[in-house]
């Protein structure tokens, strides 16, 4: 069992160039949701599950650890185009599935983003914690 809770999710850029393709990621599935102004209802993102390693591990003793996760994508305004422009802010609640006999949630969530600029050899995409 459990229950939903609605959080505020606050992204202002303060780089330079545009982010694109902007995601939260989370090992618990089912954990979050931005739940409207998307094509999937809520709670049903395809769940990201391999049977290797690093995601599957078989220990010598023959037990096995899987981690699965949620790659949930962000969704933009239409106003915003598909982008994040520079100085730019949103705010955008997220629906967070608890379990009702837990008294606090300490949960690793990710947020994904990519920056448009292709002109350098620098890594366009972050990952960071959250």
């Amino acid at each position: 069992t459990g229950e939903l809770r609605c959080v505020e999710l606050d992204l202002v850029n303060t780089s330079s160039v545009p982010l694109t393709n902007l995601h939260l990621a989370s090992t618990r599935p089912g954990l979050l949701s931005f739940g409207k102004s998307r094509d999937l209802p809520l709670y049903e993102i395809p769940l990201v599950m391999k049977s290797e390693p690093p995601l599957r591990v078989v220990r010598p003793d023959g037990t096995t650890t899987q981690t699965s996760f949620d790659v949930v994508p962000v969704p933009l305004p239409d106003g915003h185009q598909g982008s994040l422009a520079p100085g730019a802010s949103l705010t955008l609640p997220v629906w967070m599935r608890v379990d009702c006999d837990q008294d606090s949630l300490s949960e690793d969530i990710f947020f994904y983003y990519e920056n448009t600029d292709r002109t350098t050899d620098k890594v366009y995409y972050r990952l960071s914690s959250l």
